[in-house]
């Protein structure tokens, strides 16, 4: 599913209530971004802003970067893998 789809879905279903799913398709949309991880972050964040202004739907930046869902995504889209060192 292309990237812009992934965040539209996530938006729609965060208007509908269902943060599981929201969460769901922005992990998902990460493995398909044209972006580096903090571009990507952003430009959720402007989509969703984007996607408000245009269906007339507040969005509550505070009340959605603040909710589990997203504090658990920004850990897994953030985290930083082990680097493996080789033993001589």
């Amino acid at each position: 599913m292309p990237y812009s789809l992934l965040v539209w879905d996530a938006w729609y279903a965060y208007q509908n209530g269902d943060a599981t799913k929201m969460q769901n398709c922005l992990q998902e949309s990460l493995k398909c971004t044209p972006f580096s991880k903090t571009e990507t972050l952003m430009n959720w964040l402007e989509s969703f802003a984007k996607f408000s202004s245009e269906t007339e739907h507040q969005l509550d930046t505070y009340a959605l970067t603040n909710s589990a869902e997203w504090k658990k995504l920004m850990r897994r889209a953030v985290a930083v893998k082990p680097v493996r060192t080789m033993v001589y």
